[in-house]
């Protein structure tokens, strides 16, 4: 017979060591494509916009993009006019405080020689206006209008906007790009040094793409005047060729998928000439795709063909950083048994990236975006863990929609890993996220499964593995693990302080941080007491993560990895007892990302 053993938990912090943690967000290479990303550490984004400008007037363009779930961010060009090296910029733009759905242009609307700023506002449609106080050298922003008013003072409606001088009169006009897929046009009836806008049409040249117009105004074939590409929902371009009569724009439509470039799900065009060769490359910005391919948070396009007949090679998926996608929930796991933990990311595919690099200094290169036999579209959630005791790691996957956890055995081999389910549990509507580890030290991998009780409860369900190392037979014993008085989510199992026994990690959705409980029991009968509520601390805290820990760098201790809801993931190295690493509190070193010094709060 067997008997369970319920044990008591106690939901008191206790005094904990002073964890000390540094965010990083380049220090581990990641390669995608073949190129290596300028910080792969970073959130993801949804909804990108990219804006290519000098923002420092040292001859290079640099990438300012805004997006749907940031601020408006600022990468710099280290590199040069012919070869762009972008690298991420923790001061962002100084004083552009800009949140949420940000779609940045730059023009000179006061004719004083730097640039100033436009920002469409992609909810509530409007725009915000930027002064430029600084210089070209050193660009310092001020908010001078909240939103921007026509000569009648009627708010501007736009979420997408573009400066062009449409008239030939010197000053810019203001197209704006509209959710209805049409284009509104607002000639500047001021001058350019006091810009003064007037609407003219809601139905600009009556173009009326899908949904979500993104314009672009470029002269892509040198005819000496500007062509009209505008981005859609679809992810795709629509082609309006300017045939110029007399002075006179003419648009006409030549395509409406114009050089079969799709990237996903919405697109916002924006061309730059970024290796000085006298042609127009394309940058394209993104939504989040709930398309399987391709993913990435900004495209990147080098035209290889001529000024006069462009020909576009797509160089890179990903230009920033690492993001696959909707909801990043990334996992370590060495599947290729080569000794060197590798990263799997479960977005709507399984994505493999092989560590290249060594036990002290990893560097994760990717080798497939999609690992054969695994479909997580609808997932919240993987774990890996050998369940027949076959020698190589087997995967498990939450389906919260279908309240389910999906078992798949390891069918591929160590150069091509691939996955076939075989099996699942169900827990029932309101699943989240799990966690494999043996918790009563007979050999077999147990497994912790979070539950959404009601909109208010959480409880984390124990499933003791009650078969063998080579067969599992996963028991429900206690469908409230830690007692409803103590109810994270999103458990994980690890052993955190090295003493033999695994600890558990749970992310708590309310709050936004991991709760560290300490294993005061044994490997056999744990006993988890709580040790802190927040284990970063204050370096991060917002939610919709999910996290991961491993000891990265190999140096006796495990350092923490959030998987994004956007597609990112964001790494905090342990610096615990390095006397070295130790920095005082959000000091700035654009190298290595910003540094904390963080300890618990009083016990």
């Amino acid at each position: 017979m067997r008997i369970l053993l319920f044990i008591l938990f106690i939901p008191v912090v206790v005094a904990a060591q002073p964890f000390t943690w540094r965010q990083e967000y380049n220090t581990i290479p990641v390669i995608i494509d073949g190129y290596e990303l300028p910080a792969g550490w970073t959130t993801g984004y949804s909804s990108t916009s990219p804006a290519l400008i000098d923002i420092d007037a040292d001859s290079d363009l640099d990438l300012i993009l805004g997006s749907s779930n940031l601020n408006i961010t600022d990468w710099q060009n280290a590199g040069s006019v012919i070869q762009h090296q972008f690298i991420f910029s923790l001061d962002g733009i100084e004083g552009i405080e800009e949140q949420w759905w940000s779609r940045p242009e730059f023009w000179d609307m006061d004719a004083d020689g730097d640039l100033d700023l436009f920002s469409a506002k992609g909810v509530h449609p409007h725009i915000k206006v930027f002064e430029n106080i600084g210089t070209n050298f050193d660009p310092l922003f001020e908010l001078v209008s909240d939103t921007l008013r026509d000569y009648l003072g009627n708010r501007i409606y736009c979420q997408r906007v573009a400066m062009i001088d449409l008239d030939n009169d010197g000053d810019k006009d203001l197209l704006c790009g509209e959710q209805n897929g049409a284009i509104y046009h607002y000639e500047n009836i001021g001058d350019s040094s006091q810009y003064s806008f007037e609407l003219i049409t809601w139905t600009f040249e009556s173009i009326q793409v899908s949904l979500m117009a993104s314009p672009e105004f470029c002269d892509l074939d040198s005819d000496g005047d500007l062509d009209l590409f505008v981005g859609d929902n679809f992810g795709r371009i629509w082609y309006y060729r300017n045939d110029e009569v007399g002075g006179q724009y003419n648009y006409a439509l030549v395509s409406d998928y114009w050089m079969g470039i799709d990237a996903g799900d919405e697109c916002i065009p924006e061309f730059a000439d970024m290796d000085d060769d006298g042609d127009y490359d394309l940058f394209l910005g993104k939504n989040l795709d709930f398309d399987f391919y391709p993913q990435g948070d900004v495209h990147f396009l080098r035209n290889i063909g001529t000024p006069h007949e462009p020909q576009f090679e797509w160089e890179n998926l990903m230009t920033l950083t690492m993001d696959f996608g909707w909801a990043g929930d990334y996992k370590f796991c060495d599947v290729n048994h080569d000794s060197l933990i590798d990263l799997y990311d479960a977005y709507h595919l399984l994505a493999w990236l092989k560590n290249t690099g060594t036990l002290t200094t990893p560097q994760f290169e990717l080798m497939t975006y999609d690992v054969p036999g695994v479909n997580t579209a609808a997932a919240a959630g993987n774990e890996f863990g050998d369940l027949d005791n076959d020698g190589d790691a087997d995967m498990t996957e939450n389906r919260a929609w279908w309240g389910a956890i999906f078992i798949y055995e390891n069918i591929g081999d160590t150069l091509n890993p691939a996955f076939a389910q075989i099996d699942s549990i169900q827990p029932g509507m309101g699943t989240g996220g799990h966690a494999l580890g043996d918790l009563d030290a007979d050999g077999d991998l147990d497994m912790l499964v979070s539950f959404e009780v009601s909109s208010v409860e959480q409880h984390i369900r124990y499933y003791e593995n009650q078969g063998t190392p080579e067969r599992y037979d996963f028991v429900l014993v206690n469908d409230d693990y830690m007692g409803s008085d103590d109810s994270p989510t999103g458990p994980s199992l690890i052993d955190f302080d090295f003493d033999g026994d695994l600890d558990l990690m749970a992310a708590t959705s309310w709050e936004g941080t991991i709760w560290y409980y300490e294993n005061q029991g044994t490997p056999q009968i744990p006993n988890f007491v709580l040790v802190t509520e927040d284990l970063l601390n204050g370096a991060f805290s917002a939610p919709g993560f999910q996290h991961e820990l491993y000891d990265i760098d190999n140096d006796g201790d495990v350092d923490v990895f959030l998987g994004m809801s956007d597609g990112g993931c964001l790494f905090f190295r342990n610096t615990t007892g390095d006397t070295s690493a130790v920095q005082p509190r959000l000091t700035l070193d654009p190298a290595h990302g910003i540094q904390f010094s963080i300890g618990p709060n009083p016990a």
